[in-house]
């Protein structure tokens, strides 16, 4: 459910090495732009059951103000544009005054298309790295409602000015985001990506915005390399960095002391970049593992490594 979905995104921001704050909109609705946006350089705006009426009007909006003075927007929600409309309509159009036109860079949207696949479309800042598989949305993970996902239409649709889309909705196979200068929205909740690129997807964000950017990382890698797990011992959960210098298959399975698969952290083409998967000690059927020695295998291509690790309970 919602707390949940909290929990993931803030656990997978940990793992992409982001510092941050947490303000609940559903309890203290918008923060102020002077006492508290003005603070911080890049704002994620992760909805979930997002269903608290915000301001229309551009001017009335307080991350209005926030983008106006220069900081880097990311915004997921299902249902804040429905929410405009009352779900009166399947489809809304928004224009200039409008905050989801003016921030959002939307200008059209399909309310609960309930997609539960998508796929990387425009390069963008935000889409370094990430796999171009369609992958599925861990829809399970919101049993009370499953997908509500939605489609938009970029500011400029089907002019030479459309604003880029960085994600599309499968089946539909229409876009479901927009992204311009400082703002990047998503029809679908962050919470459902897959735990690697949703770690990607942050670790960009945090690039785009200019923060906490260690040069060493950003760098192109040269070969492919698997790195030992941090922390090690370990106990919740463990990170696991690897290099992809080109495009290739990549799996990275865990196995027990017996040669037994006890998990499939990754399984998916996937880009050049330096990459970080978080184990959380359990199995693929999501039940904790007994503590031991732990082996996690990286396969992509012609490379294969694999290296030790310690769970301690």
């Amino acid at each position: 459910g919602a707390p949940a979905a909290d929990s993931t995104v803030k656990a997978n921001m940990t793992a992409a090495g982001l510092t941050y704050d947490a303000w609940s909109v559903a309890v203290d609705y918008l923060p102020d732009f002077g006492s508290v946006l003005a603070n911080y350089e890049g704002v994620i705006y992760a909805g979930v059951l997002d269903w608290t009426l915000m301001p229309e009007a551009s001017d009335e909006h307080t991350l209005t103000e926030f983008v106006a003075n220069g900081g880097k927007l990311l915004y997921s929600s299902e249902e804040v544009l429905g929410t405009y409309g009352e779900w009166g309509d399947l489809y809304e159009t928004f224009s200039a005054g409008h905050f989801g036109y003016d921030v959002l860079n939307v200008e059209w949207v399909g309310n609960d298309y309930g997609y539960e696949a998508y796929y990387v479309y425009d390069a963008t800042s935000l889409t370094t790295g990430l796999s171009t598989d369609t992958l599925a949305l861990n829809v399970a993970s919101m049993p009370q409602t499953g997908s509500m996902a939605d489609l938009c239409d970029p500011v400029g649709y089907g002019t030479v000015d459309q604003l880029p889309s960085p994600f599309i909705g499968w089946t539909t196979d229409y876009y479901a985001s927009a992204q311009g200068d400082n703002v990047a929205f998503l029809g679908f909740n962050l919470s459902m990506m897959p735990t690697d690129q949703q770690q990607l997807l942050y670790a960009n964000f945090a690039d785009w915005v200019g923060l906490g950017v260690d040069d060493d990382v950003s760098i192109i890698p040269e070969t492919f390399t698997l790195h030992q797990n941090y922390p090690n011992p370990f106990n919740p959960t463990t990170s696991i960095r690897y290099s992809i210098p080109e495009m290739a298959q990549v799996s990275l399975v865990i196995h027990n002391l017996i040669g037994q698969e006890v998990a499939t952290l990754v399984n998916t083409n996937m880009g050049v970049g330096n990459h970080e998967v978080v184990w959380n000690g359990t199995d693929t059927y999501g039940k904790a593992v007994s503590s031991g020695v732990y082996f996690y295998t990286i396969k992509a291509g012609n490379f294969s490594n694999t290296k030790k690790m310690l769970f301690l309970k």
